[in-house]
C-alpha cells in the first residue's frame, strides 16, 4: 500500500536526522513529526530561489504566482481572482473557500488536485470543480447536498460529515419527505478515508460494499449500515463504532458460522463508543468481533460491556488500550496485564465498578503509561513486587475513595512522573515531603498534584 511506502521513506528520513519525530503512538510509529530548523530554512532559501514558493502574501506579484505550483491558504486568498496561475496543479483550503475556488479551472490546464478542510453551504449547488478534482472534503454544515456530493464527488478520497448536526437522508424539502437511495456511496469507489455523521434519517439501512477501498470508517452502526459491508473492505485500517452494535442471528455455539465481520488484515485501530440511543454491547458480540480483529494494536470501549472478552480473544498485538464507561464488575487487571506488548492503558469514567485493583508481579511487562481516572468506588489499588516494570507515566484523577498508593511503586525505577488530580487533600499531605508516605514516591523525578487542596475525602462527609 501506498501508505506503508510514505512510512518507511518517512522513518528513513528520521533515521538520518532531516526529519524529526514529535510524537509516536502505543505502538511507537509516528504519530507527527516536523522538521530539523536547519532543513526547513534551507528548504525555503532554495524555493524562493527558484520561485517555488512565496509565503508573504504582502509582497505578491503577477511573476510570483505565475510559477506557483502548489498553493495552501489558512484564510481567504483573493489573489486568485486577481491573478492567472497557469503552473497551479494542486490547491488546498482550510477556510469555507466560496467564490474563491471557481477561477481555478481557468488559471491553469495543469490543475488536478483540490483540497476543502471546511466547507458549508446552504446552497443546491457547488462549483463544477468540485466534482472532477476534488480530493477530499471535510463538511461543516450542509443543507440538502448529501445525495449531490455523493453522486457527482467520483475522486474524493475523504469525506468527512462529522461535524454535521445532522444529515437526513429523507430530506426534508416543503414539508415533504423525499428518501435518498440506499445506495448513495455507490459511484465513491476511490474514498479511501469516511467519517458518518453522528446522526443520520434512513428510511432504510445505506450501502457501504462498494467502497472496497476504504482505510478509515468512523461512526459506523448497525442501525443505519449494513454490517456484513464491512467484511469487503479489505484495506481497513481503522474502524469507529458507535452503538448500536448487534450481530443478528448470533450463533453463541460456534462463532465461525456467524457472518464474517472484518476481513481486513491492515485493521490496526478499533473503538466502540456509545451513542445517542446509549445501548450498551452485547459481551458475546464484541468477543466475536475482536476475535476477528486479529492485528489492532489500539482498543477504544467508551461503552456499558460489563465483562471483558478473555486474553485469548484479543489481539496479543495490542499496545493500547481505553475503557471507559464499561461498567466492569470484575477486576480488569489481570486479564489485561497478560498482554505482553501492551503500552498504553487508561481506565476512566466507571470502567470498573468494584472497590479493588491488583497487579500480580510481572505484570504488565512493557506499559509505559498508566491513567485511572474516576473510578468512584476504588478503594484499594495493590501491586505485587515486579509488576509495571517499565512504567515511566502514572496518572490517578477523581478516585476520592483511595486509601493510599501501593508500597511496591518505590520499586519502579523508571516512573518519572505521577500526577494527581482531584483527590482529597488527606491523600496528597500523605504524598508531599514529610507525609507519610513520601518514601513511596521520592523517587520520581516529577510529581504534580492539581486541585487536590479543596476536596475532601468521601470519608469525612
Amino acid at each position: 500500500m501506498a501508505e506503508d511506502v510514505a512510512e518507511r521513506y518517512l522513518n528513513e528520513l528520521v533515521e538520518r536526522y532531516m526529519v524529526l519525530v514529535g510524537k509516536r503512538d502505543a505502538s511507537l510509529k509516528i504519530k507527527t513529526c516536523r522538521m530539523h530548523d536547519l532543513v526547513r530554512d534551507l528548504c525555503l532559501s532554495k524555493a524562493k530561489q527558484e520561485n517555488f514558493i512565496c509565503n508573504d502574501v504582502n509582497n505578491i506579484s503577477s511573476s510570483t504566482v505565475g510559477k506557483v505550483r502548489r498553493l495552501a491558504s489558512h484564510d481567504s486568498f483573493m489573489m486568485i481572482n486577481h491573478f492567472k496561475i497557469p503552473h497551479l496543479r494542486s490547491a488546498l483550503f482550510f477556510d469555507n473557500t466560496g467564490q474563491i475556488v471557481e477561477n481555478l479551472r481557468d488559471s491553469s490546464t495543469l490543475f488536478n488536485c483540490l483540497g476543502i478542510k471546511w466547507f458549508d453551504s446552504d446552497d443546491d449547488e457547488v462549483p463544477e470543480i468540485f466534482k472532477a478534482i476534488a480530493l477530499f472534503l471535510i463538511a461543516h454544515r450542509i443543507t440538502g447536498l448529501v445525495r449531490y456530493i455523493c453522486k457527482n464527488f467520483k475522486l474524493l478520497r475523504v469525506l468527512d460529515f462529522e461535524g454535521v448536526p445532522l444529515i437526513a437522508c429523507k430530506i426534508l424539502a416543503d414539508e415533504d419527505y423525499i428518501n435518498v437511495p440506499d445506495d448513495v456511496f455507490g459511484r465513491m469507489e476511490r474514498l479511501r478515508h469516511l467519517y458518518l455523521p453522528k446522526k443520520i434519517l434512513t428510511k432504510s439501512k445505506l450501502k457501504l460494499d462498494n467502497l472496497r477501498n476504504l482505510q478509515t470508517l468512523i461512526n459506523f452502526n448497525t442501525k443505519d449500515y449494513r454490517l456484513g459491508d464491512l467484511s469487503c473492505m479489505k484495506y481497513l485500517r481503522r474502524l469507529g463504532i458507535t452503538t448500536p452494535f448487534v450481530v443478528e442471528n448470533f450463533m453463541e455455539e460456534d462463532l465461525n458460522l456467524n457472518p464474517s465481520i472484518i476481513t481486513s488484515k491492515h485493521l490496526r485501530s478499533l473503538s466502540i463508543i456509545i451513542g445517542k440511543d446509549g445501548s450498551h454491547v452485547d459481551p458475546r458480540h464484541l468477543t466475536y468481533l475482536l476475535s476477528r480483529c486479529v492485528n489492532i494494536y489500539e482498543l477504544e470501549l467508551r461503552v456499558k460491556i460489563s465483562k471483558l472478552p478473555e486474553p485469548q480473544h484479543i489481539s496479543s498485538n495490542i499496545a493500547s488500550i481505553c475503557l471507559s464507561l464499561s461498567e466492569l464488575d470484575e477486576d480488569p487487571l489481570p486479564t489485561l496485564e497478560k498482554f505482553p506488548k501492551l503500552r498504553v492503558l487508561e481506565l476512566s469514567d466507571q470502567a470498573f465498578t468494584g472497590n479493588v485493583m491488583v497487579c500480580s508481579a510481572q505484570g504488565f511487562p512493557r506499559l509505559v503509561s498508566l491513567s485511572i481516572t474516576s473510578l468512584e468506588n476504588l478503594e484499594e489499588l495493590k501491586m505485587h513486587e515486579g509488576a509495571m516494570p517499565s512504567l515511566q507515566n502514572l496518572t490517578i484523577a477523581r478516585c476520592r475513595k483511595l486509601k493510599m498508593l501501593p508500597v511496591e511503586l518505590k520499586f519502579i525505577t523508571t516512573l518519572k512522573e505521577l500526577k494527581l488530580e482531584e483527590m482529597p487533600k488527606a491523600f496528597k499531605d500523605k504524598l508531599v515531603q514529610g507525609g507519610e508516605d513520601y518514601y513511596k514516591v521520592q523517587h520520581v523525578p516529577s510529581v504534580i498534584f492539581q486541585n487536590c487542596d479543596d476536596l475532601v475525602s468521601d470519608e469525612l462527609l
